[in-house]
């Protein structure tokens, strides 16, 4: 399953560049060439968490994951998503993201234990969204759910 996600991780993520490319004038990441050594990340597992702003984000971190490849590469990553809207928009199962719904504690165990399972691999990348909803980045104070 993780070559079937691997590829259309792939395949997308050349129709997220061009969206992205048409939708914003630029993503700027700070250059660790002007700031020292480029960040290293362990060898095992690790979580990626950012903002999440709007829906944009899984497609800015699916192109981040792609084009940071000195940090990203050979990594199996997944993500979290509103259960409802998985639902609704389903070929995102096939990228990795898996279903989370925070309505319910049956729902967040669930959750948990899918998180954890992702993480015993090694090597994996989960990117999470510390509030856990959409949220302006600009809210204060910023809003960080448990168990990030």
């Amino acid at each position: 399953m993780t070559r079937f996600i691997a590829f259309n991780q792939r395949l997308f993520g050349r129709y997220a560049a061009r969206l992205l490319r048409r939708s914003f004038a630029g993503v700027r990441l700070l250059d660790p060439a002007t700031t020292g050594s480029p960040p290293e990340l362990p060898s095992g597992p690790v979580i990626v968490a950012m903002n999440h702003a709007s829906w944009w984000d899984p497609l800015v971190g699916l192109l981040l994951s792609q084009r940071l490849g000195h940090l990203f590469g050979g990594r199996a990553h997944a993500a979290p998503m509103e259960a409802g809207a998985l639902q609704r928009y389903g070929f995102f199962r096939w990228l990795g993201f898996y279903p989370v719904d925070r309505s319910s504690r049956r729902g967040l165990v669930r959750f948990v234990g899918e998180s954890e399972a992702i993480l015993d691999r090694p090597g994996a990348a989960l990117w999470i969204t510390p509030q856990g909803r959409f949220a302006d980045p600009r809210e204060r104070p910023l809003r960080v759910e448990s168990g990030v």
